[in-house]
């Protein structure tokens, strides 16, 4: 989403003078976002067995990943509409 989103700004915004430099914004705030939100998320669940002294299987921590993911679609899908 926000690939297509970067493409269509640098497309409309390429004569703006400072506008042309909106797509990159768009493009980091992409990548960072879910790259930290994952690192936070992941080390906290993690942090959670460790000191309950829980033993994560491998397809427990594949379920975790798969719904942090699907929770972060989710959450992005639902931010765009309330932009508009």
């Amino acid at each position: 989403m926000h690939g297509f989103a970067s493409l269509l700004a640098l497309r409309t915004l390429q004569s703006h003078k400072v506008g042309r430099y909106f797509p990159l914004v768009i493009a980091v705030a992409g990548f960072l976002y879910p790259l930290t939100g994952g690192i936070v998320t992941s080390a906290l669940v993690a942090w959670v067995y460790k000191t309950g002294n829980f033993e994560m299987e491998s397809y427990v921590a594949f379920l975790w990943g798969g719904g942090q993911a699907f929770l972060l679609f989710i959450i992005s899908f639902t931010r765009i509409p309330a932009t508009l």
